[in-house]
């Protein structure tokens, strides 16, 4: 069985959701670094964090526009 892994992906407004990093099995951490993503201050990029098995995949944390 495939482990749980969270990824945090962006978007720019009107764009598709791209990969933006692996956070491993860490939630704390993928929930952190989209915080941390989103304060920083240039075009408005929208972040989620997402949780992953195999190719399945659950948004935890949703659109978080900068």
């Amino acid at each position: 069985m495939e482990k749980l892994r969270y990824t945090i992906e962006q978007r720019l407004p009107g764009g598709a959701w791209n990969h933006k990093s692996n956070c491993g099995c860490d939630e704390a951490y993928a929930l952190r670094n989209a915080r941390w993503f989103r304060q920083i201050p240039r075009v408005k990029v929208d972040y989620r964090v997402c949780a992953c098995v195999g190719e399945e995949r659950a948004v935890i944390l949703g659109e978080v526009s900068s």
